[in-house]
């Protein structure tokens, strides 16, 4: 059977969907919660960019009256900057929770935050001048219907005057490469590999190696 969905513009009545999809799929698709508990803090990690920032840039995926999906996109060539900054921001208030003994029955939240502190800064990896970035995800249920495609489809239609007024050259992500999604599952959907550093951040939940990629495709 056919899924009936549709891409529309985010509203702000759509922030609460957006957090929980963001922490239902933090964990390579699944649940964040058995890597870090404090999901409203993990997904500000994630989100708070676009939503302050660029929020007329972000689509959402409904079907059924329901939202099961979003994408963020960015055209600001300092973007990635800012995000940085926001994470940044946010790492200094989940530092604090711990300070402060809110973690104290969450054990794995340690190991997420002395990944943060001491690991991430050496794992960023490099991204394109130029390039649009996007950040999309979908609920569990309704991936592999086409909807990632649509969206990224309907961003680049939507956004197709402001992409030659600022003279974008093509498109890039971050994303985890690891045994069951290679680098050859992003190559088959038309990305390259801009860059890749390996990460240590799930060494003990994934077996093989895991890295951060920057993936990247140009749009002319």
């Amino acid at each position: 059977m056919k899924l009936n969905y549709k891409i529309r513009k985010f509203e702000p009545k759509d922030t609460k969907a957006i957090k929980n999809i963001c922490a239902d799929t933090g964990f390579l698709g699944e649940k964040i919660d058995t890597l870090f508990s404090d999901r409203e803090l993990f997904t500000q990690l994630i989100r708070n960019y676009y939503l302050k920032h660029e929020p007329e840039h972000i689509l959402i995926a409904e079907s059924k009256g329901k939202v099961v999906g979003y994408l963020f996109g960015s055209l600001k060539p300092n973007a990635h900057f800012y995000i940085l900054l926001n994470q940044i921001i946010v790492m200094i208030k989940i530092l604090f929770s711990f300070l402060i003994g809110k973690y104290k029955k969450y054990p794995q939240n340690k190991k997420f935050i002395k990944y943060l502190l001491t690991k991430a800064p050496f794992e960023l990896v490099k991204t394109p001048k130029n390039y649009a970035h996007a950040h999309f995800n979908i609920i569990k249920k309704y991936r592999h219907k086409g909807i990632g495609t649509d969206l990224i489809k309907t961003a680049l239609k939507q956004l197709s005057n402001k992409i030659k007024k600022y003279k974008i050259k093509g498109l890039y992500g971050e994303v985890f490469s690891y045994a069951h999604k290679s680098e050859a599952y992003f190559e088959k959907a038309g990305f390259k590999i801009y860059d890749k550093k390996k990460t240590n951040f799930l060494k003990d939940k994934i077996k093989g190696n895991v890295y951060v990629l920057c993936i990247n495709k140009k749009l002319f």
